[in-house]
């Protein structure tokens, strides 16, 4: 196989996207919270701190799901293109953005995607098999620059 066509396909994980949804909101309530009880902290700057903190998060979580119910699998290619395929196969150009992170059993992905924006998607070793894990890990060292990265840690 040429260089060229050397590419991989992975399937996110759905129970890994549904512990990243629940665990923002989770966190989320949890920030709204402390800042409410926080002491030493005026009443008015709780009033608006709480409303703040309870819409951007609330923004990143609905960035989160869209992106996830938008994303059926990802492609890297050894060229260093990114797509996303949503449900009707169709492919999407997209770019990893900073804060992605590739380790030996898992990966965060920060995509963004035109339409959908900057989201991020958690990729399981597991549930892509070993020979596409181990070829997924490769084109992200060897092409790591392209995405604007360094490679795994």
């Amino acid at each position: 196989m040429s260089s060229e066509r050397f590419e991989v396909q992975i399937p996110p994980d759905p129970a890994l996207r549904r512990w990243v949804i629940r665990s923002g909101v989770a966190l989320t309530l949890l920030g709204a919270c402390l800042l409410i009880t926080t002491h030493g902290l005026p009443s008015a700057a709780k009033a608006a701190l709480t409303p703040a903190w309870l819409l951007w998060n609330g923004w990143q979580i609905r960035r989160q799901y869209r992106g996830a119910g938008a994303v059926e699998r990802v492609r890297l290619t050894a060229d260093g293109t990114v797509t996303v395929h949503g449900s009707d196969g169709h492919p999407t150009p997209a770019r990893l953005a900073p804060g992605t992170l590739v380790l030996e059993r898992w990966a965060w992905l920060r995509l963004d995607v035109p339409g959908l924006g900057r989201y991020g998607e958690p990729l399981r070793r597991s549930r892509a098999g070993e020979a596409t894990w181990h070829r997924f890990r490769l084109i992200y060292t060897q092409r790591a620059a392209s995405f604007g990265h360094r490679g795994p840690a």
